[in-house]
């Protein structure tokens, strides 16, 4: 792992050598380089390029990942993402919003060989809980949705209340 500071540069580079005693050995070498920088009035947006070979029984498996993440002003973020390797390529595009200090949403488009896929989510931080909604659609393959919220009760000889979830040691007042 390496900091080049001077050209705003994170670099990261694995290899990993595997023995079997009843198979051929496996080799994994894995490059990833990661920036931040500005583009007129555009700050810290952020790009990381990944590759790596995975070799097995003198066969090569590549592949790499680009991602590019752009905030657009007051909590708004706009993404691109691209996997490529020897069985599929997929691109994706995102846009995350944050509504006010308890909300943010976030919905993605995106393709590949087996067709176009949407998802998206809406989380919201209430005061009796947090709340989310999700929902996912894959061509000619599947959809769902989905709910959740989670939240705290506490009870006492004198009454309970609804509230957020805690930690363990916060403090509650109930009036």
């Amino acid at each position: 792992n390496q900091q080049l500071r001077d050209l705003g540069l994170s670099a990261y580079l694995n290899y990993s050598h595997q023995t079997y005693w009843d198979r051929p050995a496996n080799d994994r070498y894995n490059l990833t380089l990661s920036r931040y920088f500005d583009v007129g009035n555009i700050k810290s947006l952020s790009l990381s390029l990944s590759a790596y070979r995975n070799r097995y029984n003198a066969r090569n498996d590549d592949g790499m990942y680009l991602g590019l993440s752009v905030p657009w002003g007051n909590g708004t973020t706009l993404s691109y993402n691209a996997t490529l390797n020897r069985d599929d390529n997929t691109h994706r595009v995102g846009y995350y919003d944050r509504i006010d200090d308890r909300s943010n949403y976030q919905i993605s488009a995106g393709g590949s060989r087996s067709g176009a896929n949407l998802s998206g989510y809406y989380n919201r931080d209430g005061d009796l809980a947090r709340m989310s909604a999700n929902a996912s659609y894959q061509q000619d393959r599947y959809s769902a949705f989905g709910l959740s919220a989670q939240g705290g009760m506490t009870l006492t000889a004198e009454g309970g209340a609804l509230h957020r979830t805690s930690r363990a040691g916060d403090t509650r007042l109930l009036l």
